[in-house]
């Protein structure tokens, strides 16, 4: 972490122990204990907390090496080349698609659009190293036993949710983002409740795990503190005239949303 960051993070955490007003945990409504740990008030304040180190090493090269085997064993790109976007064609890349869909206990494996030609075929390119083309790989990859299972029902995950105000947490999707070089599709800003809604409160929480060193210039997670208090702007849900096979989007835009 630079200066720079490590100063953002300063400023943030001297926000948190300068307000003397009773705080109210954001998963529950309820007012926050006393003995409640400094990153939990830093966390309902903000929406964030930066953990360095939470995985080690071991971990980290387990789940790599995981995923190539995963990719190398079970993708066939000439039967399942399904594109994913965050763009302006996300609802036509994914409203539709069964594939898509079904990838909740599964692991299913989508693609970078500029590594297919014009037939939906993987570039040349990629042929003997079809890992290099994929944008992620989900969204039951926390079903699958060894590194994934593992990691995801650590104890250290089980107790950071705690400590944040989780009581009975549950893993709705996981997935392993790639961040492919030069091809790297854009991920544009957006709220996770857009697509894991839940009542009667919104408790969904994103656990993202840097397998490699991000940074400014590699791509790295921007968030804009205390967005979590804000209202929700999109929504996806089934239609119910076609449930099964196309989602719709329920809710709009507005200037803030752009500025994310």
């Amino acid at each position: 972490m630079d200066a720079q960051q490590d100063e953002m993070l300063r400023k943030l955490q001297q926000q948190v122990d300068q307000d003397d007003s009773n705080y109210s945990s954001w998963v529950t409504g309820e007012e926050l204990k006393t003995l409640t740990s400094k990153r939990c008030h830093f966390f309902d304040k903000h929406g964030f907390i930066f953990i360095p180190g939470f995985a080690n090493s071991g971990e980290v090269n387990s789940m790599k090496s995981t995923m190539k085997e995963l990719v190398e064993n079970n993708w066939n790109p000439k039967i399942e080349t399904q594109v994913f976007r965050t763009d302006e064609g996300q609802l036509e890349a994914q409203s539709t698609s069964d594939y898509f869909l079904d990838s909740a206990a599964r692991v299913h494996y989508f693609a970078e659009k500029d590594a297919l030609d014009d037939e939906g075929e993987l570039k040349a390119e990629y042929q003997s190293d079809k890992i290099a083309a994929l944008n992620k790989a989900g969204h039951g990859i926390h079903l699958t036993k060894g590194a994934f299972q593992d990691y995801t029902r650590s104890e250290k995950v089980c107790n950071l949710l705690r400590e944040l105000g989780w009581q009975q947490p549950c893993v709705p999707q996981s997935m392993y983002i790639f961040k492919q070089a030069s091809i790297g599709g854009e991920v544009t800003s957006h709220q996770d409740s857009t697509f894991l809604y839940t009542t009667p409160r919104q408790t969904c929480i994103g656990l993202w795990l840097a397998l490699d060193d991000a940074t400014l210039e590699n791509g790295c997670l921007w968030v804009r503190p205390g967005s979590h208090h804000e209202h929700l702007r999109r929504q996806f849900v089934r239609n119910p005239k076609h449930f099964g096979e196309s989602l719709v989007y329920d809710g709009s835009d507005d200037e803030d949303h752009a500025e994310l």
